[in-house]
């Protein structure tokens, strides 16, 4: 989770921007901004502190009030960034926007990955480094200039935060941020084949000054310039190179526009990178040549990745989730399959929530998204006049799941980690999961076909490899307590207590799961198991009428 408002701005700690701290000077009186800019939260957002109390965030409000006199504007600026960020809110944010004195780069683009940080493109002049992993940022640890850039702009959670990884390449940023004591230059520490090197960056000025590249795929600067020659780490090719299909790259590195889609083994491989409609064909143009494609040629394994879709206009959903939803009772696909990741964000939560409606048996398979089904959006910009700052406010909460799901990311059924390694070497773990030959089937799928028992021995063996990951999620607790439900109407009493002992066995502290298994152990006659599940209920739930209700008539 994000850090608490008093430790991110201790973390700015850093060296005044173009001045000493005895002579400094402010182009800006920064009191009034923050005025404006709580003003705008307090109008706009619908439930600001929903992830952060009001105490505490008045609290990092009031710290930054009092060292306003005494920081340059750099380092105020980081501060406000820091302080919206703080939130907790990936659509609320503050950032600068025009040729202010963030407006300069270093010409390299870092990426965090599970198993560290890493350079994944870069200038021609330095292509020598570009693949390599960075172990030190100007003064600092690579891990520690990373937890740093992480607290300035807005993220749902832990996995969006990440994302921010791309802030190491501002200038400005890790002068103010206390990571580098150049303005202008920095000096980074490099490993690779176990061998370290330094080398030295200088920043360049570019007329767009604005965090956008935070959206960009990790092949592509951090800025828009397109004079500068750039080269990334597959075998020299340029980011522009990523936006013509290349048949030579992994699947998931073949095409970085809009959308895609292609055979797969013995499915098909479906990649929506943007909600938007392309120049060359519009997005339901796409979404209509896809299901003609399964209408005709039907697969086993239908995947869907949408980890490099950061989101774009909800209002495409309906199109491609409807699509799904008339062909799920006879579907032209055995298992369909969304793939994740920390870039999966706003419009595209909302897709993978239309294809999970559509599709209840759908598998999600990666990493945890960059934000929940519930969560903020629809953000309303704001001109912070005089600042160069442009301020960022949802003005809508999303509840596209159940009421009291505040899990801030989408929860995955079968976790699989894109490392440097595999990213370098051209593998796509959860891809190759989805294609592999273990059984991947949704549980609640095996359930239905396979009986309980397969469905029980696959949740124990994907138990041992994932338990240990809190946003390991086999199935959802609800479905299955309906189909146990739906095998007691059929008269299917074995069945039915089986499939809620399989419930008990993933969400031992539910109550509703024992009330469940206790209700279809009494109709079999097991009154003695009957009572002990009851009971098990009845203690997790003091309230539980049914539990109490059986208990004290069937008393031993």
């Amino acid at each position: 989770m994000l850090q608490s408002i008093l430790l991110v701005f201790a973390l700015v700690g850093g060296a005044p921007f173009a001045s000493n701290r005895d002579t400094l000077r402010h182009a800006v009186a920064w009191g009034p901004v923050l005025d404006r800019i709580l003003e705008i939260l307090a109008a706009r957002h619908p439930d600001a502190f929903a992830r952060v109390g009001r105490r505490q965030f008045q609290i990092g409000v009031d710290a930054l009030r009092r060292e306003l006199p005494r920081e340059d504007d750099a380092t105020v600026t980081v501060r406000l960034m820091q302080l919206v960020a703080s939130l907790q809110d990936g659509h609320t944010q503050l950032e600068p926007v025009r040729d202010t004195a963030f407006a300069h780069w270093f010409p390299v683009r870092f990426y965090a990955f599970a198993d560290g940080l890493y350079i994944t493109a870069i200038d021609r002049p330095h292509q020598a480094i570009v693949g390599t992993r960075v172990t030190r940022i100007g003064d600092l640890a690579a891990d520690e200039a990373l937890r740093r850039a992480e607290t300035v702009m807005g993220a749902d959670n832990a996995w969006g935060q990440r994302e921010n990884s791309f802030a190491l390449s501002n200038a400005t940023m890790l002068h103010a941020m206390g990571i580098s004591p150049d303005p202008h230059a920095v000096t980074l520490e490099v490993e690779q084949g176990g061998t370290r090197r330094k080398v030295r960056l200088e920043s360049v000025h570019v007329a767009d000054g604005s965090f956008d590249g935070r959206f960009r795929g990790e092949m592509f600067p951090p800025f828009r310039n397109d004079s500068i020659p750039w080269v990334t780490a597959f075998a020299g090719r340029a980011p522009r190179d990523f936006r013509v299909r290349d048949s030579r790259l992994p699947l998931h590195l073949r095409y970085r526009l809009h959308y895609f889609c292609e055979p797969v083994n013995d499915g098909l491989y479906v990649q929506i990178n943007f909600m938007a409609n392309a120049d060359s064909q519009s997005f339901e143009q796409f979404t209509d040549s896809v299901f003609h494609r399964l209408d005709r040629n039907p697969v086993r394994k239908l995947v869907i990745d949408l980890r490099y879709n950061s989101g774009g206009n909800g209002d495409l959903v309906p199109r491609f989730a409807d699509a799904l939803k008339v062909r799920a009772p006879r579907p032209p696909w055995r298992q369909l399959y969304v793939l994740l990741g920390p870039k999966t964000f706003s419009a595209a939560i909302m897709l993978a929530h239309g294809i999970q409606a559509s599709v209840p048996d759908a598998v999600t398979v990666g990493e945890p998204s960059g934000a929940g089904y519930n969560s903020f959006g629809d953000p309303m910009d704001f001109e912070i006049e005089g600042t160069g700052l442009r301020l960022s406010v949802s003005t809508l909460y999303h509840q596209l799941g159940r009421f009291d799901d505040f899990r801030p990311y989408i929860q995955v059924n079968l976790p699989a980690v894109m490392t440097a390694r595999d990213y370098f070497a051209g593998r796509d773990p959860p891809l190759e999961l989805v294609l592999g030959n273990d059984e991947t089937r949704s549980l609640t799928a095996l359930l239905g076909t396979d009986g309980p028992a397969a469905a029980t021995a696959a949740f124990l063996a994907r138990e041992s490899r994932y338990g240990g990951l809190a946003w390991w999620e086999p199935f959802s607790e609800r479905s299955v307590n309906t189909i146990g439900y739906e095998m007691l109407r059929d008269g299917n009493r074995e069945g039915a207590a089986a499939t809620f002992a399989l419930n008990t066995l993933a969400y031992p502290a539910s109550w509703n799961t024992w009330d469940s298994y206790g209700e279809a152990l009494a109709l079999l006659g097991h009154a003695q198991a009957a009572r002990n599940a009851y009971q098990r209920s009845l203690t997790l739930n003091p309230g539980n009428a049914s539990a109490r209700t059986y208990l004290e008539s069937h008393s031993p």
